[in-house]
């Protein structure tokens, strides 16, 4: 799950507010936009619904020393006269926390994590339909041009990612019907269907506005016959 995050405007760099407390003080400053990003309740410091008092804020600052305790001090008396802290109900608030600091829906952690988890479900559903397409294409290959080589595996898994599911058996086919049982000219097929369309003619395989007996697609019969 993706880290918890706040919004660091560089107009801060010099802004009067900012620019006018001690570098101790904009270091607490930063510390309690931090713990107000954490706490998620609209700038709000709150920790189970209730408001959290300077001592408890300092506590969660991890402010260790009466030096750093001071700087908390004078930074949250400072910054609410400056306008960008509240006190409401005793509740320590942020101003126009929702306006600068806002979190969309879709970027809310849980978001992410569904959209990460819809999209290893996509991924794994496309391995699983490559894996069962290259099974199997490899049969159809053993079964029809022979051993299956290491290199022809790597050309047989890129047609799996490349090409719909079936196209490999059909140009095995047109292959077969032009006595060219080789991964090179079933690869050519199948790059010109996937320009022209799916069981596009070879150019030049018409003749007077009729098929050539010898270019035409072998009906299944045939087929399966040239396979014996």
């Amino acid at each position: 799950m993706p880290l918890p995050w706040i919004k660091m405007w560089l107009e801060s760099l010099d802004d009067p507010k900012l620019t006018r407390l001690s570098l101790a003080e904009r270091g607490a400053w930063w510390g309690l936009l931090e713990l107000a990003g954490k706490c998620d309740a609209g700038g709000k410091i709150v920790s189970g619904g209730q408001g959290l008092d300077i001592d408890e804020i300092a506590d969660a600052l991890h402010i260790k020393t009466a030096g750093d305790r001071q700087s908390l001090e004078s930074m949250v008396v400072n910054m609410e006269k400056r306008g960008s802290l509240a006190w409401n109900d005793n509740v320590l608030t942020v101003v126009h926390w929702e306006e600068r600091q806002r979190v969309p829906p879709s970027s809310r952690p849980e978001a992410v994590a569904e959209r990460v988890r819809l999209y290893r479900q996509r991924q794994k559903k496309s391995s699983e339909g490559e894996s069962g397409e290259l099974a199997a294409i490899s049969k159809l290959y053993e079964d029809n041009i022979g051993v299956l080589t290491p290199m022809a595996a790597e050309d047989l898994k890129d047609i799996a990612a490349r090409y719909p599911p079936g196209w490999f058996k059909d140009a095995l086919k047109e292959a077969v019907s032009a006595g060219h049982r080789n991964i090179k000219y079933i690869t050519a097929i199948l790059e010109r269907w996937k320009v022209e369309g799916f069981k596009s003619p070879k150019k030049g395989g018409k003749a007077d506005g009729k098929h050539q007996r010898g270019n035409e697609e072998p009906t299944d019969e045939e087929y399966e016959q040239s396979l014996k």
